[in-house]
């Protein structure tokens, strides 16, 4: 049942996976969500990590989640209040917590007693050629399924761990998952572990080389099966999101506090006037809070003379394609 598949970008390693289910009859797996088609052993590598959007998935995903979850991760948080507002129906997936136990950015940076990303940057600073250097988010003594096999709970960890090595001057990343979903978990799983590539790449001052992702069971629920459209180009502009460590952390403690701001859903057309006022930000991250603050004009019936703003100064035209995608398709179904 393995199946390796490789490209440039995401979109092309999506096609061939979706062709794969197509044509392969795969068995049908229960599981406690619904039943699934499954593949076992699935390993996807892109040799430019930088085309991480999937745009021929239908419909759209959120890109303002996926900047929120980015953010929610780098600063380590694991309070609901932050990051249900993003996608509310993540309570209905992982549990209704006040913290989740599972939240990756808690996982790496606090749960274990040391920050697994700071001492990443510090490790393979001193010694690039390090094969020992790895991130963990599942945790035995947390997750390991009680007697009889029982779920220890409902927010348990997909994602296990990241390795990470430096060759040829660039920063390459292996994801490992024991469980991926092709079309709710995969496209925000590559956005956000090449995302993280990136910016780890940014403070040892290197590029970006080849992301693999083994998924030990890649699947779909039968019944949710979504679309995909040939036709729908790939995301052109890349954003670099490349800092040096310090600007980097500045940079995301502020995003933290625009993020919870705007989670509130108070006073929103103050906030993002202030948003478009100050301009805080990297371009790039720039961008990120613009989709952000569109999102949640959008869900709070926010002045549409701020959306149009926050259209007008995002500089990302592929950005802004894909925002209105999915506003569209939720506008269509009045939510």
């Amino acid at each position: 049942m393995s199946l390796f598949v490789s490209g440039s970008g995401i979109n092309e390693v999506y096609l061939k996976l979706d062709q794969h289910f197509n044509d392969e009859a795969e068995d049908e797996v229960a599981s406690r969500a619904g039943d699934t088609r499954e593949i076992l052993h699935t390993m996807l590598t892109l040799s430019d990590p930088r085309d991480r959007w999937i745009t021929v998935r239908v419909p759209s995903i959120s890109l303002a989640y996926s900047f929120a979850e980015l953010i929610y991760v780098m600063v380590g948080s694991n309070c609901a209040e932050d990051i249900n507002p993003w996608n509310p129906t993540l309570p209905s997936y992982q549990g209704n917590y006040k913290n989740y136990p599972g939240a990756y950015g808690y996982r790496l940076r606090k749960a274990f007693g040391f920050d697994q990303l700071e001492k990443t940057y510090e490790a393979l600073l001193c010694n690039p050629q390090s094969r020992q250097v790895l991130m963990d988010i599942w945790s035995p003594e947390i997750d390991f399924p009680k007697e009889y096999g029982e779920p220890a709970g409902k927010d348990i960890p997909c994602n296990i761990m990241s390795m990470l090595k430096i060759r040829n001057k660039k920063l390459y990343w292996t994801q490992v998952m024991r469980s991926n979903d092709l079309f709710l978990g995969l496209p925000y799983d590559i956005v956000l572990f090449t995302s993280l590539q990136e910016i780890i790449a940014g403070w040892l001052g290197l590029d970006v080389g080849e992301y693999a992702h083994y998924c030990d069971s890649l699947h779909y629920y039968i019944g949710k099966k979504m679309s995909v459209d040939k036709t729908k180009k790939s995301i052109l502009k890349k954003e670099d999101l490349r800092l040096d460590k310090a600007t980097s952390d500045e940079v995301f403690k502020g995003l933290y506090l625009r993020m919870t701001e705007l989670s509130s859903g108070t006073n929103i057309n103050d906030i993002v006037k202030s948003v478009l006022d100050k301009k805080s930000f990297p371009e790039s991250y720039e961008n990120m809070l613009l989709i952000m603050c569109i999102y949640m004009l959008f869900r709070h019936r926010g002045s549409s003379d701020l959306i149009d703003q926050c259209y007008e100064n995002c500089s990302n035209k592929n950005y802004k394609d894909l925002f209105s995608e999915w506003r569209e398709d939720k506008l269509k179904k009045n939510i």
